[in-house]
C-alpha cells in the first residue's frame, strides 16, 4: 500500500452504482492494466504466504481425508516443522570413532526408513505439493551446552550423550535434513529448502548457559555443515522473539541484530524474525500492536544494515507472526479471543506482501489442535484451527471443530493472480489488488478504530463488462465476535469498511483483463543510518544509485524514527535542496502504549526531484532519539498515473509528451508549454493540491510561457487544454 499527497483528476469508473459516496469517504485507485512490480516480484505466491505452521506428519488430523479437504479446498500450504530435527537428535547415537559427533551411518539408516514410509504413503505424496518450501528449524534443548540427549527407548541409544560443539551439531542437522528427505515421489517427501538454526534463542540464552554471541557464532558453525553436505539449502535466523531495536536508546540492536549481522551475517541466506502484536497480560483487549508503521520500521532497519553490509537486502522469513498475550495461556476458549489473531493476520501479511522480492516464507501462527500441550486448568493452547465442542461455553460433546481461524483461510481462499497497481490518501487504509485472467481481487484492511467509507476509482480502460461482483468483508461484531460476511451487489462504488476489518471484493469481468502497463517499484537505502537527534540540528544523508529515467514516476521518503513519545514526529525536510511537507499522519495508530514511539514515517515526494544520487536533510525542533533508517521507494509507470478525485475529471483524449511539452520541471521563474505543430490554441490552468485554480491562461498558441515565481515553493498541477485532448502534469516550483 502507498500513499500520496497529490490529488488529481478522477478517471471514469466502468463499474458506476447507484449507491451514494459519502462526502467524507477516503478514496482509492485501483488500476487494472497496470502491472506492479517490486524487483521482478509480481505474483501473489499462495505458498509464500497462506501458510500454516504445521507439517505433512502431524498426528493432528482426524484423518488423510480431512487434511487433504482443507489444505486443497482452501489452497494452503504447510509451512514450518520444528519438531522433527528435535526428535531425531534425542534418538541419535554418537560415534565411537568420534566423541561428541553423531554417528552418520545411523542416520543415513533411519533417514532411508522414513523415505521408504513416504513413498509408501500414498495419501502423504498425493499433498507434498503442499509442502513446497518448507522449513525445518531447531530448539535451543539441541545446542551444546544443553547437556546430554534425552533418547526414548523406542529407537535411541540406551543413554544421553552430549554434542561436542556447533560443527558436531551443524553436521547433524545437515546430514538429517539430507538423509530423511528425497525430491518427492519415491525418494522421499520434498527437501526442506530452509534451516533456521534455532528457534528464539536471545532472550532464553541464559536459561541455557549461553550468549548472544556464541549462539551467533553457532550459527556460522551449523552454516558451514550445510554448506558442504547440502549446499541447495537456505541457512538463516536469528529468529529474533521480542525485536524491540529500539528500546534503551537502540542497544537491543546494538547487542542482538547489529552483533549478528556482524558476527554471522556473511554466512546467512536470510533473516529470520516473528512479528507479534501483544495483548496486555491483565488486560488481552489492550494490545501494544506492532502492526503498522513498527514493522515497517523493524524490518528497514534490518535491511538498511544488510545492504550496507553485504551490498544487498537478505532474504526474510518471519516464520511466526500473529497475536500473542500470555494472559490467554490457560484460560478458556472464546471466538472472541480468536479475533485479535484475525485482526493481526491480515495486516501484518498485507504489509509483507508489500515485499513480495525479498519474503521467502511468512506463517501466521495457526497449528491445528496442538494435542501436545495442556494447561494445568485443563484448558488447551490457544492459538488453534480446531477444538473440541466442550471447549466453548453452552457446547458439549467431544466432538474437533473448526475455531474461528479458518475465517482466515476462507477470506484468502480465492486470491491469486498478477499484482496490479492501487492507491490510497491515507496510510491507515491498507490496500492490494490482483489480476487472474477474467477476475480482479481488491484487498481493502483498516488499521483505523471506527468504520470507514471507501469510494471505488476503478480504472478500466479496456472497458471489460463486469459480469458480477462478491464480497468477503471479516470484521467483529459489538458483541467481539468475528464474522465473516459475504454479499453479491450488482453494482459497487462505494463500501463501509468495519473497524479494523478486512474485506475481498472479487469483480467477474466478460473477458480477460489486459496488463499492458507497468508499476515498476524499487528502494534504495541511504549510505548511514541511527543517527541521534539533536535539536534544529540538520542530519544529512546520502541515498545513491537511484533510477530515475521514467517519464512518469511516483516516489515515497521512508524516514525510521525511535523516540519518546512526547517528542516531535514531524520533522521539517529538504531533498536535493527542495523542501517536502511531511504528513502528520503514519501507517497505524500512535503507539501510545508504547515505551517509545518507534515507526517509519512515509512521506511523498515529487518524482521531479529525484536524481541519481540524492541529499536527504533532516531537522527535528526538539532533541532525543535516532533517525533509525533512511530509504527512497520510487515507482516509474509506463503511462502517465492520475490520482485521487479533487478535481473534475474528463472524458477527452489524453495527449502525449511529445505533442505536449512543459519544462522545465523543477522550475524556479517561468515555465513553458510547447505545442506540437497542428494543434490549436491552449487553456493552460495552474491548480494547487487542492483542486483550487490559481491561474488560467487562454487562447495559446504554439509556445507559453508562465510566470512561477510568485507561487510558495510546492508542488502544482497543470493542465493543458486544447480541441484535440489534455495533458496533465505534475510540477514542482523551488
Amino acid at each position: 500500500m502507498r500513499f500520496s499527497s497529490l490529488l488529481f483528476v478522477l478517471l471514469l469508473c466502468t463499474c458506476g452504482s447507484a449507491q451514494m459516496v459519502a462526502q467524507n469517504a477516503v478514496k482509492i485507485d485501483i488500476n487494472l492494466d497496470l502491472r506492479h512490480s517490486v524487483n521482478g516480484a509480481d505474483s501473489f505466491a499462495r505458498e509464500r504466504f497462506i501458510v500454516m505452521h504445521e507439517n505433512l506428519y502431524s498426528n493432528d488430523w482426524d484423518s488423510d481425508e480431512q487434511r487433504a479437504s482443507f489444505l486443497n479446498d482452501y489452497d494452503v500450504y504447510l509451512g514450518r516443522d520444528n519438531g522433527s530435527l528435535v526428535w531425531q537428535y534425542n534418538q541419535s547415537f554418537e560415534d565411537p570413532a568420534r566423541p561428541g559427533f553423531p554417528l552418520l551411518s545411523n542416520l543415513a539408516a533411519k533417514g532411508l526408513a522414513d523415505r521408504n514410509r513416504y513413498a509408501n504413503s500414498s495419501a502423504a505424496r498425493a499433498l507434498e505439493d503442499r509442502t513446497r518450501s518448507m522449513m525445518i528449524g531447531g530448539q535451543m534443548s539441541i545446542f551444546p551446552t544443553s547437556g546430554p540427549t534425552n533418547p526414548n527407548p523406542c529407537c535411541g541409544p540406551a543413554a544421553g550423550w552430549t554434542y561436542a560443539n556447533g560443527s558436531a551439531l551443524g553436521e547433524y542437522m545437515a546430514t538429517a535434513v539430507k538423509e530423511f528427505y528425497g525430491e518427492g515421489g519415491d525418494s522421499g517427501q520434498l527437501r526442506p529448502t530452509m534451516v533456521e538454526v534455532v528457534n528464539e534463542p536471545f532472550y532464553q540464552a541464559g536459561d541455557w548457559g549461553t550468549t548472544p554471541l556464541e549462539i551467533a557464532r553457532w550459527h556460522n558453525d551449523v552454516a558451514e555443515q550445510f554448506e558442504q553436505i547440502v549446499p541447495e539449502v537456505l541457512v538463516g535466523g536469528y529468529t529474533a522473539a521480542f525485536p524491540e531495536l529500539e528500546r534503551n536508546g537502540f542497544d537491543q540492536w546494538q547487542d542482538n541484530w547489529k552483533m549478528f549481522i556482524d558476527e554471522a551475517g556473511e554466512n546467512m541466506d536470510f533473516y529470520s524474525v516473528h512479528l507479534y502484536d501483544y495483548g496486555v497480560p491483565s488486560n488481552p483487549e489492550q494490545v501494544v500492536r506492532r502492526s503498522g508503521s513498527n514493522i515497517e520500521a523493524v524490518l528497514d532497519m534490518i535491511e538498511q544494515y544488510s545492504v550496507m553490509t553485504s551490498g544487498a537486502i537478505k532474504p526474510w522469513n518471519i516464520s511466526e507472526y500473529g497475536y500473542w498475550s500470555p494472559g490467554i495461556n490457560g484460560t478458556p476458549y472464546t471466538k472472541e479471543r480468536d479475533w485479535h489473531n484475525l485482526r493481526s493476520f491480515s495486516t501484518m501479511m498485507m504489509q509483507m506482501m508489500e515485499r513480495p522480492d525479498v519474503m521467502l516464507k511468512t506463517v501466521p501462527f495457526v497449528l491445528n489442535k496442538a494435542t501436545w500441550w495442556t494447561h494445568p486448568s485443563g484448558n488447551k493452547y490457544p492459538y488453534r484451527l480446531m477444538r473440541q465442542q466442550s471447549e466453548l461455553a453452552g457446547e458439549t460433546g467431544s466432538r474437533w471443530v473448526y475455531t474461528e481461524l479458518l475465517q482466515f483461510f476462507e477470506l484468502w481462499k480465492d486470491v491469486r493472480g498478477k499484482r496490479i497497481d492501487t492507491w490510497s490518501p491515507d496510510p491507515d487504509l491498507q490496500i492490494d489488488a490482483y489480476v487472474n485472467g477474467k477476475k480482479a481481487y481488491v484487498i481493502l484492511n483498516s488499521l483505523e478504530f471506527s468504520d470507514q467509507e471507501i469510494d471505488l476509482n476503478v480504472l478500466n480502460p479496456q472497458n471489460a463488462a463486469i459480469t458480477d461482483i462478491k464480497i468477503k468483508h471479516l470484521y467483529r461484531r459489538p458483541d467481539r465476535v468475528p464474522v465473516l460476511e459475504e454479499t453479491t451487489p450488482t453494482t459497487l462504488s462505494s463500501f463501509t469498511l468495519g473497524q479494523e476489518a478486512t474485506a475481498v471484493i472479487e469483480y467477474n469481468f466478460a473477458e480477460d483483463l489486459l496488463l499492458d502497463q507497468s508499476n515498476e517499484e524499487m528502494k534504495v537505502y541511504a549510505t548511514d543510518m541511527l543517527r541521534p537527534i539533536s535539536a534544529n540540528q540538520p542530519i544529512t544523508f546520502q541515498v545513491e544509485g537511484l533510477e530515475t529515467g521514467s517519464t512518469y514516476g511516483e516516489a515515497t521518503l521512508r524516514l525510521g524514527i525511535g523516540r519518546d513519545r512526547p517528542q516531535n514526529r514531524r520533522p521539517t525536510l529538504r531533498i536535493n535542496g527542495t523542501s517536502v511537507t511531511v504528513p502528520s499522519d503514519y501507517r497505524g495508530y500512535d503507539q501510545n502504549n508504547r515505551d517509545r514511539f518507534f515507526g517509519v514515517l512515509e512521506i511523498p515526494v515529487p518524482y521531479a526531484l529525484l536524481r541519481e544520487n540524492n541529499e536527504v536533510v533532516v531537522t527535528f525542533p526538539d532533541a532525543g532519539g535516532h533517525v533509525s533508517s533512511v530509504a527512497l521507494q520510487t515507482f516509474a509507470f509506463s503511462r502517465e498515473v492520475i490520482r485521487g478525485s479533487n478535481v473534475v475529471g474528463t472524458e477527452q483524449p489524453r495527449l502525449s509528451e511529445e505533442q505536449v511539452q512543459v519544462y522545465p520541471n523543477p522550475v524556479t521563474d517561468r515555465l513553458n508549454v510547447q505545442l506540437a505543430a497542428g494543434l490549436g490554441s491552449a487553456t493552460i490552468t495552474v491548480r494547487d493540491l487542492q483542486g483550487r485554480v490559481l491561474m488560467t491562461k487562454t487562447g495559446l498558441r504554439d509556445q507559453a510561457s508562465i510566470a512561477m515565481s510568485s507561487l510558495p515553493a510546492g508542488i502544482y498541477l497543470i493542465r493543458v487544454t486544447v480541441v484535440e485532448g489534455v495533458v496533465d502534469r505534475k510540477v514542482v516550483v523551488r
